[in-house]
């Protein structure tokens, strides 16, 4: 996938905020990343990883310790800025 790719995913949850508790763990271990704490209330963790995978990023990857979703648009050195939506 290429960034000129026009590509729209959409995943709905059934939780409306997110979870109190920080950090924000995700709710269960996930090969990709190295920490072993969960979350199990922290549902957006999960809808957000879902997210990624429906767009296609690095989809060969998944499920790995390889997956790297942001590792083609993203490269080492780079300066980025997350601005999350307002749940209310």
């Amino acid at each position: 996938m290429s960034q000129n790719d026009k590509i729209v995913a959409v995943n709905f949850l059934e939780t409306k905020t997110y979870p109190r508790k920080v950090p924000f763990h995700p709710p269960e271990n996930y090969p990709e990343l190295a920490i072993d704490e969960t979350h199990p209330e922290n549902e957006v963790y999960a809808g957000v990883r879902n997210l990624l995978l429906h767009l296609g990023l690095d989809k060969n990857r998944f499920g790995t310790t390889d997956w790297n979703p942001l590792g083609d648009i993203i490269n080492p050195g780079m300066t980025v800025f997350i601005k999350p939506n307002t749940v209310r």
